[in-house]
């Protein structure tokens, strides 16, 4: 993740535009929630019901390094966060396809 997602994030959070803990998985259910974040250092079982609940209800998901420190509200920290607002969510799923992209091409140009 790049370090203009990762400041975008820290927007997000500004805004008052997420959900974490037992509230993410009733707004997944409620889909309130646009993009669904999953920290790398979440339980097996926590991965897979949100994974789970995110994809039957069509929302994307992205599993995101724990050390980038987006997961650390306060003194508390998270396995997963939600993005409760679809403008933002979207600006973040497309820059990371952006990037996605941009590393793709430029390994397929080196060979």
């Amino acid at each position: 993740m790049k370090s203009s997602s990762l400041a975008f994030i820290g927007l997000i959070k500004k805004a008052r535009a997420i959900v974490v803990g037992d509230a993410l998985m009733a707004a997944i259910r409620a889909q309130k929630v646009f993009l669904v974040l999953i920290s790398t250092g979440a339980s097996p079982r926590t991965h897979k019901q949100l994974a789970d609940k995110s994809t039957f209800y069509r929302i994307p998901v992205m599993v995101v390094d724990v050390t980038t420190g987006i997961f650390h509200l306060g003194e508390k920290t998270v396995a997963a966060l939600g993005i409760t607002q679809r403008s933002m969510a979207d600006h973040l799923i497309d820059e990371e396809m952006r990037e996605a992209y941009a590393k793709e091409a430029g390994s397929t140009s080196q060979q």
